[in-house]
């Protein structure tokens, strides 16, 4: 009934995107009878192994509305792009839209992609009816006959009763097309033959659109988005269909490029809440690189033996990732191998007795349960991870055998369980049954922050995430008891005790480093993983009242000066480079703990807290020298020599060690059980000592800049600071207004502790009028910036107050910094360091002198609700 009536609703105008326009209510239920009617055609040539998901159906009944309909902004040819997360099973899809438009009569297909290495993973899957992955079923047959998938070179020699696919790269294409050679794809292939362009990773073709180009570079510039769209105009009836998981739309000209194209965007959080990927929970270990290795094996092979005993065939992977090269992953390799051989009951025995994590005492507990002795599982453990059933992935010598290995890790005849690697596999690893990453390092990537001018720790943890979705495909089972559950989704969410739990759990261990962690976590927000709320811009406007006032037009504001450095005017390295006396080191107590990344904050917070131990201190004057200078001789940067480009002021090695001005002024606070620091051995206050001349070197290095910011401070003009602004904001914030002439904003996006502070100010208003004109008060969404003497920390502050005090000969102008802060937020060291900065400002700070006005720079204590008092009192004290 649904088909005969469409045609009355054809003028339907498109939403800001085609995806949200078919989400209108007549093309959902028409889309819908869609999906419940999928063609026999479709149903039964895909491989009957792969139950086809209700998010695969929508996908392809929206590609079937749109062709079979007339819309009025349906362009000629077809260009659609379907954005959908990393591993949706996109091939799948492209499988159903390969047999449908087969139907359609189209017998010519052009699968290209980046890659080479996913050119041979989706030839194995639309090919090679033998692979575990193959899409196909094993005989397709369309009205009684049978039809063969065949590779071709070009669509000259094509057989029009076949699918024929040429599989390329975008680089290989675009020098076929462009530098003709012999039995080689030609622009003649496409104007003679109507083709499906299928496009993989399809983010790649856009080096055009990212960008305006001139006239003669849009002729000239025959790039790869060039030679796509030259191919697909080549003939009306050609169609291009683009996969993705990422599109860029905060690009205007992404956006306006794909705005009528994009058919279906299904996101990885999208994928995530639907149940389609494993859970991703953190297992952090305050341990050892070989007992986290060891911790990794053992949850492995509980996962193992839970599958067993549920007859479930599933044979856990491990990736063991190391940092930066292939040497470090293969010293990586050597350890582990040597643990194995080597491995005994007691060292199993030390992970049972010492790990706070849940999971791990699970484990242990499940091996008691089901009668595995420890014995019996350093045995196991000796024979499924030997030599042979362990893959370096870094190895160039035989890339082909190892990617089929990559490529099977699911085959039953793939005995494959510990993997090695750097970078090979971020991108295109296709596996299920990879349940454990161990993140085998501990530092973090440093990059300088320009607006500071400080290095700051910021990991490769974009990659690190992407990495982590390997691990996250979900593993499809079904069993006894869940006979009646899609064993392609997660069945045990809401059942923290049930044992099959943990094939539906993915872990990345790591050290504990409470800020990796939460960078890691960060990470993962980024590329959705997260729930995160929807952001929505907000305009930041000034008051017309206020702009038209002299005050914006005339006065200024304080900010101190930036300057080149001159290293004659450094004195003391403890002044300039080291900021903290003391310095903190851990000693492994081998505690593990588990974290749940998706747990709506709730977890992420409890886990951030110290090991409870008490430290134990140590000055570096008090430590056997013999002790330090080993330390020193093991780094070449303190080579006296070398030393010296940074401070060329020293005038030998022991002036560096035993002067109060540098090594010899540390502390070194040692943390780890009380049983460990009663029997401290050497060794590890060698390496105490190493790692605090470690912190020293990064941080001497990173002072390597040539500015430096002042005391003195100088005037700008407001009106050039603070200017209308649009910032992102949690969707639904409407903002705060402040009906009050002294408040210049329309509205703000404010705090709780925000809004308090404004609320007193107003009670305070009528005392200030009494002994101020001009009074205004600001609220800075990053409009400037302040920096501390000593470290150049950059500072921030939310709120800045000007008035100008009466009856006085020379104007005097009040600049008061303000910022409320939430309580828990007090006691963290930069707010400290903050407050005592902020508190120096109007002792040692200079002010460039201007001929017709005085100025005055106030710093009040952070504010709080609870402590308002406190800061009610400072405020009297000051102002009034």
């Amino acid at each position: 009934m649904l088909k005969k009536v469409y045609l009355k609703y054809i003028k339907i105008k498109m939403d800001k995107f085609l995806f949200n326009t078919l989400l209108q209510e007549f093309w959902k239920r028409y889309i819908q009878e869609l999906k419940e009617n999928i063609p026999l055609y479709i149903l039964k040539n895909l491989n009957p192994k792969f139950e086809i998901r209700d998010y695969q159906k929508e996908a392809f009944s929206r590609f079937q509305c749109y062709f079979d309909n007339s819309f009025e902004w349906k362009k000629q040819p077809i260009h659609l792009l379907y954005n959908m997360a990393t591993w949706s099973w996109k091939t799948f899809v492209m499988a159903s839209l390969i047999l449908e438009l087969y139907e359609k009569w189209y017998r010519n297909f052009l699968f290209f992609v980046n890659s080479t290495n996913i050119i041979e993973k989706t030839k194995d899957n639309f090919l090679n009816s033998l692979s575990s992955k193959y899409l196909f079923s094993e005989k397709i047959e369309f009205n009684g006959k049978i039809v063969k998938i065949k590779e071709v070179n070009n669509f000259s020699i094509s057989n029009k009763e076949d699918i024929n696919i040429n599989f390329t790269t975008i680089q290989a294409l675009h020098t076929d097309l462009n530098f003709i050679r012999e039995n080689g794809l030609s622009y003649e292939d496409f104007k003679d033959n109507k083709v499906v362009l299928l496009s993989d990773e399809a983010h790649h073709l856009n080096s055009l659109t990212k960008k305006k180009l001139n006239k003669t570079q849009e002729e000239e510039k025959k790039s790869w988005e060039f030679t796509v769209n030259k191919i697909l105009n080549s003939n009306k009836e050609n169609i291009l269909l683009e996969f993705t998981a990422t599109i860029d739309l905060a690009n205007e000209n992404i956006k306006e490029k794909y705005y009528d194209k994009i058919i279906f965007k299904y996101d990885l959080k999208e994928f995530r809440k639907d149940g389609y990927s494993k859970e991703v929970d953190i297992l952090k270990s305050d341990m050892d690189t070989s007992d986290r290795i060891l911790q990794a094996l053992i949850l492995s092979q509980y996962r193992l033996k839970v599958a067993e005993k549920n007859k479930i065939y599933c044979k856990p992977v491990i990736l063991f990732k190391a940092q930066k090269t292939v040497k470090e992953s293969e010293e990586n390799l050597k350890i582990f191998n040597n643990l194995i051989k080597n491995l005994k009951k007691e060292d199993l025995e030390k992970i049972k007795n010492s790990a706070n994590s849940n999971v791990i005492k699970k484990a242990f507990r499940f091996f008691e349960e089901n009668n595995l002795s420890l014995d019996n599982l350093v045995e196991e453990l000796k024979q499924d991870f030997r030599e042979e059933n362990c893959l370096s992935a870094n190895d160039d010598k035989n890339i082909w055998k190892n990617q089929i290995l990559l490529n099977t890790l699911e085959d039953k005849n793939n005995n494959i369980r510990a993997i090695f690697a750097v970078q090979k596999l971020n991108e295109w690893w296709d596996v299920l049954n990879l349940f454990d990453i161990v993140r085998l390092y501990n530092s973090r990537s440093n990059v300088v922050n320009k607006r500071t001018w400080k290095i700051v720790p910021w990991p490769q943890t974009i990659s690190e995430a992407q990495l982590i979705w390997r691990g996250a495909r979900y593993f499809p089972f079904t069993c006894e008891k869940c006979i009646w559950e899609d064993k392609f989704k997660r069945k045990f969410d809401n059942k923290n005790e049930e044992e099959l739990k943990i094939l539906e759990t993915f872990y990345y261990h790591t050290s504990f480093d409470n800020l990796y962690i939460t960078e890691i976590r960060q990470a993962l927000i980024e590329t959705w993983m997260l729930d995160e709320k929807e952001k929505q811009d907000f305009q930041l406007k000034l008051k017309d009242s206020f702009k038209k006032s002299d005050f914006y037009k005339q006065w200024v504001i304080y900010v101190n000066e930036r300057k080149i450095k001159d290293k004659k005017d450094i004195n003391s390295l403890d002044k300039v480079w080291i900021k903290e006396e003391r310095f903190e080191f851990k000693i492994f107590t081998w505690k593990s703990w588990d974290i749940k990344v998706f747990d709506n904050n709730k977890t992420i917070k409890n886990s951030n807290f110290r090991l409870e131990q008490e430290p134990r201190t140590f000055e570096i004057k008090d430590i056997d020298k013999r002790i330090v200078l080993k330390a020193i001789s093991r780094n070449s940067f303190y080579r006296f020599d070398n030393l010296q480009k940074y401070i060329w002021w020293l005038n030998s090695i022991e002036e560096f060690i035993t002067s109060n001005k540098y090594l010899n002024a540390k502390k070194i606070d040692i943390y780890s059980s009380k049983e460990i620091l009663e029997n401290l051995w050497k060794q590890e206050l060698l390496k105490a000592v190493e790692a605090l001349l470690y912190k020293m070197e990064t941080e001497i290095k990173a002072q390597e800049t040539k500015y430096k910011w002042t005391k003195t401070f100088i005037p700008k003009d407001i009106q050039k600071v603070f200017i209308d602004k649009t910032i992102k904001v949690d969707k639904g914030i409407e903002g705060l207004s402040v009906n009050k002439e002294w408040f210049v904003f329309d509205k703000i996006n404010a705090t709780s502790e925000e809004i308090a502070f404004i609320n007193l100010f107003e009670k305070k208003i009528q005392e200030l009028e009494e002994k101020y004109y001009d009074i205004y008060l600001l609220r800075s969404e990053r409009h400037f910036a302040i920096y501390s003497f000593d470290d150049w920390n950059r500072f921030e502050p939310d709120f800045v107050l000007f008035m100008k005090e009466k009856e006085t000969n020379k104007p005097l102008t009040y600049q008061v910094f303000i910022e409320p802060k939430w309580e828990h937020l007090l006691e963290k060291e930069s707010e400290k360091l903050k407050d005592k900065f902020l508190l120096q400002i109007k002792d040692k700070a200079k002010l460039l002198e201007l001929n017709f006005w005085d100025y005055k720079l106030i710093w009040l204590p952070l504010y709080n609700k609870e402590l308002e008092n406190k800061f009610e009192k400072a405020f009297d004290n000051e102002l009034l």
